[in-house]
This record gives C-alpha cells, sequence and structure tokens, in this order.
C-alpha cells in the first residue's frame, strides 16, 4: 500500500481582488460554487485521491461549517497575515515528513489529478516538487483561457497551484523563502538574490532555459534539492481569480 501523506490548504485570501466584481463574498475561500465553498472542493479532492490522510486547512473560522462534514479527517486553522505565514500556521499543524500544498481556488481538480501529481513526485525523490502543466494541455481542456506561461527549452509551461515539499526542508528554509516573498515583485531583486547572473537572464528571455537548470539554481540558491513535474491534468492550474473563472468553474466543478 502507498504511503499516506498529509495535505496542506491556503485558505486565507480575502476577496479584495477582481472576483470582488462579481460576489461581495469576505474570503475567496468561501466564493460559493454550486452550493459549496470554492475550498471545500480542494479538500474533497485531496481526501479522494486515497494518498491524502488527512488536510491542515489556514483559513476562516466561517469555513468550519462547510468543512465539518469531512469529519476529524479535516483541521481548520487561523490564517497569517500573508501567504507564507499562512503556510507556516498550517505546517506546525502537521507532523507527516511530506505535504502536499495547495491553494483554495483550484476547484475543478478531483482526487484522480491529485493522485498523479503524487505518484509521480513519488517517483522522483526530492525535498520539493512543483507542478507543471504545458500550454498544449491547458489549452485543450480550457480553450480561450487565460494563464501566464513561461517559455522554456522542455516546452512552454505555466506552473499549478500544488507543490510536494519536505516538511522540515520547509521550515530549515522558513527565513530564505521568507526573503523570496518580499521580493516577489522584484524579479531583478529576485534575480540577484538566487545569484542568478546575467548569462542565465539572457537564456531565459531566449527561451534556452530549462526545468533541469531552474532546478540547479534551487540547489545553488536554496540548498534544497527540487523537482518540476509535469501532469497532464489541466484543472490544477486553473485558479479562479476573476469573474470568467469563477463562471467557468460554476459550469465545471463536479461535486
Amino acid at each position: 500500500m502507498a504511503d499516506m501523506i498529509e495535505g496542506v490548504l491556503l485558505a486565507g485570501g480575502l476577496n479584495k481582488g477582481r472576483l470582488s466584481e462579481c460576489t461581495a463574498e469576505k474570503w475567496e475561500a468561501m466564493i460559493d460554487i454550486n452550493g459549496h465553498p470554492m475550498a471545500a472542493y480542494v479538500v474533497k479532492a485531496f481526501l479522494e485521491s486515497g494518498r491524502v490522510s488527512r488536510v491542515v486547512v489556514s483559513g476562516p473560522g466561517e469555513l468550519e461549517t462547510a468543512l465539518a462534514e469531512f469529519g476529524d479527517r479535516v483541521r481548520l486553522v487561523r490564517p497569517g497575515e500573508n501567504l507564507l505565514d499562512s503556510l507556516m500556521n498550517a505546517l506546525d499543524g502537521t507532523s507527516g515528513r511530506k505535504v502536499l500544498i495547495g491553494s483554495a481556488d483550484i476547484p475543478l481538480i478531483n482526487g484522480e489529478a491529485i493522485k498523479d501529481v503524487i505518484e509521480r513526485c513519488d517517483a522522483d525523490e526530492a525535498e520539493v516538487h512543483y507542478a507543471l502543466v504545458m500550454k498544449d494541455d491547458y489549452e485543450r481542456s480550457y480553450p480561450g483561457g487565460k494563464r501566464t506561461y513561461i517559455n522554456l527549452k522542455d516546452g512552454v509551461l505555466t506552473g499549478a497551484n500544488i507543490f510536494m515539499a519536505s516538511r522540515e526542508a520547509l521550515l530549515s528554509k522558513k527565513e530564505i523563502i521568507r526573503q523570496m516573498y518580499d521580493r516577489r515583485k522584484n524579479p531583478l531583486a529576485m534575480a540577484i538574490a538566487l545569484g542568478i547572473g546575467p548569462v542565465m537572464i539572457l537564456k531565459f528571455l531566449l527561451g534556452l532555459v530549462s526545468v533541469a537548470d531552474i532546478e540547479k539554481v534551487a540547489r545553488k540558491s536554496f540548498k534544497l534539492e527540487g523537482r518540476g513535474i509535469k501532469t497532464p491534468y489541466a484543472s490544477i492550474a486553473m485558479d479562479v481569480d476573476k469573474p470568467s473563472d469563477l463562471e467557468l468553474a460554476r459550469k465545471n466543478a463536479v461535486w
């Protein structure tokens, strides 16, 4: 029998972006999708994968009633002031060696997609795995969907909203991760902090950087063994952050 891992769900984001144009809900995780809050779909997918034993949700107390149906397999903890603090709060509620971390805004995922990601991570041992989706797979699943893509040597990819990591590695690198989080809106400062020189930046602009190159940067800068894993399940990258996304989710969500 495959090892079970714990899940972490980041659900503490306030509805201050474009979704506020179409719903007055205070918390994004609580936005209704066909009778259920958005975050509940992600919790359900984690638990139905057959690989996640329990989920720690960092989110508002308003989620408690909606999550009650999952019983003691779900624990709700308070959100932090930002995404990183919410992650650390949730990690404090876990005890396993590995954790699967996701955001509350991907309601179209299902247990099959989560199981696929975990199995791909298991097949290539590393401290951190980050899920990636090919542009062709995403556009085939969601024609006309808008995503931010990166042009790598491996192909045109988009980052998904799921990653698996060693709990110990995340906790031990907390300050480095915090520094990167603080620089997230300044790509140049982040590149300098990571030790990325002009040659690497030029290669990136020309589409000559590979996933393996990025893994090397993570190894050098963070002292972390990281892997980018490609999954054909585009739902993992379909995050709801604008009105058209919410409309798509309500048309396609399956409870």
